[in-house]
């Protein structure tokens, strides 16, 4: 049963997904190009350190689809393994901005008074300063090499995510199961780990009016269960 509903969503996202036009369509398959090309590089393309001053400058031709540069090597074979470094250096900073911003979005919505209110002051003041130029101060700090670069460019992109996800903490915090649960004698917002879970299988599992008549006991924690 598990498994019918994993590929009923994964088809419902991929209805979704290539449903927003052509040009979605001619980008994703343009990039699994590109994903493609930098994963079987070594199959299909040249040294790109090899060294051979004897063909430098050499015309596009077909052992050189590119032609060659002043050294001789190969300019496509040192394009396709230009794009694995570009690949390495977006997907790692992505991953490590999304890693940091969510987890700081959760803490500045969830704790919105003190915690909240120093960490988006300090993303106020990092949006303040052009991205580009933030990031190529951050470059000059930690030096060059490309670790240093993804961790560069993740500061940069911390920001995006933290405003959203506390935006979408804040959100959730006033729907109507939470705003009942303190009605009825709940003081305080439920565990962050409760109020996930409840919004997840209201939204996925339950329908939405049995969901919140269940869930607004189980939040405040009373004695008294509506049936």
């Amino acid at each position: 049963m598990k498994t019918q509903n994993f590929f009923k969503k994964l088809r419902n996202t991929w209805k979704v997904f290539f449903g927003r036009g052509i040009i979605t369509k001619i980008s994703f398959f343009i990039i699994l190009g590109f994903v493609l090309l930098a994963i079987f590089a070594p199959l299909f393309c040249q040294d790109p350190l090899e060294i051979d001053l004897v063909h430098k400058y050499n015309n596009p031709s077909g052992e050189h689809i590119l032609g060659t540069d002043s050294f001789g090597r190969d300019i496509f074979s040192r394009l396709i393994y230009g794009t694995r470094v570009s690949l390495l250096a977006s997907l790692a900073s992505a991953l490590l901005a999304a890693l940091i911003g969510i987890t700081l979005g959760l803490i500045a919505g969830y704790f919105e008074h003190f915690a909240g209110a120093v960490i988006m002051r300090l993303v106020d003041a990092q949006l303040s300063i052009p991205p580009l130029i933030f990031s190529m101060i951050i470059c000059a700090i930690l030096g060059s090499g490309i670790w240093q670069t993804v961790v560069a460019i993740a500061i940069g992109m911390i920001p995006t995510y933290v405003r959203m996800i506390q935006g979408m903490v804040l959100t959730l915090k006033g729907n109507d199961y939470v705003v009942a649960s303190s009605l009825i004698g709940h003081p305080d917002p439920p565990p962050a780990a409760q109020l996930l879970s409840f919004h997840y299988r209201a939204f996925h599992h339950e329908p939405w009016q049995c969901y919140f008549v269940r869930s607004r006991s189980q939040l405040c924690g009373s004695r008294h269960r509506i049936p």
